[in-house]
This record gives C-alpha cells, structure tokens and sequence, in this order.
C-alpha cells in the first residue's frame, strides 16, 4: 500500500492538473477541455484505462476528472499521463508549433512527463522570439 500523501497530489496528477492550469491561460477552459478529451481518446487505444479519464463541464467552466489510479504513486499511472500528454503535445504542435507546448516544458511539473523532444525545447522561448 502507498504512502498517504495527505493533500499533495502525486506527481502523475500534479503534472495534468499544471498541463491543464497552463493550457487555461492560454487557450482557455473549453479549448483545453477539448484538447485534453481528443488526447486521451487517443492515447486510450495504447492505454485502456484513459477511457476512464473524463471532462465536466456546464457552459464555459470545465474540469477533468482522472482515473482513480492517479490519486496514488502507481507507475501504471504515470505511464496513462505521459501518454495523455504525449498525444497533448502532438495536437498542440500541429495547431501551434512549439508556442504551447513551449509553455508546458516550462512548467517543473509536468516536464518530466512530457516526451523527450519536447521537454529538452529552452522554455525560455516560448513566444517563439
């Protein structure tokens, strides 16, 4: 049995929940849900259990709901959130460049779980300048 962590997440959900927060300011909470959702459909089909990643939301105020998995130090877990994000980063490029997902890579959080290529990108550079 884990460890209680008490009121701090664990690093898998702390990553998502900072991917999240630094998608809302830039692209805001209904473009953000619409990206985590199609990222984890995606993802869902190497990894089953990121159907059970959902999004709530009534007009234009969303939130993610993770799998229970996450609110614990599973490996299983973090593999699930490098592959949401991995996917994340694939959309975000294509629509963005390198701009957001930038911006994520700048975040100490959710760097360790973002595909090589992406979190060796300097953050610095974000705006794309």
């Amino acid at each position: 049995m884990a460890p209680s962590l008490g009121s701090v997440p664990p690093p898998a959900l702390s990553a998502v929940e900072q991917a999240w927060h630094t998608l809302a300011q830039s692209l805001g909470t209904t473009a953000t849900a619409a990206l985590m959702r199609r990222a984890a459909k995606r993802a869902s089909g190497r990894l089953p259990a990121l159907a059970d990643f959902s999004i709530e939301g009534a007009g234009y105020s969303f939130r993610f709901i993770p799998p229970a998995a996450w609110h614990s130090t599973d490996p299983q877990a973090e593999e699930e959130v490098r592959a949401l994000l991995a996917e994340l980063c694939a959309l975000l490029t294509d629509l963005t460049g390198n701009v957001i997902t930038n911006r994520l890579a700048s975040a100490p959080e959710v760097r360790p779980f973002l595909p090589p290529g992406i979190s060796q990108r300097n953050p610095r550079h974000a705006s794309g300048v």
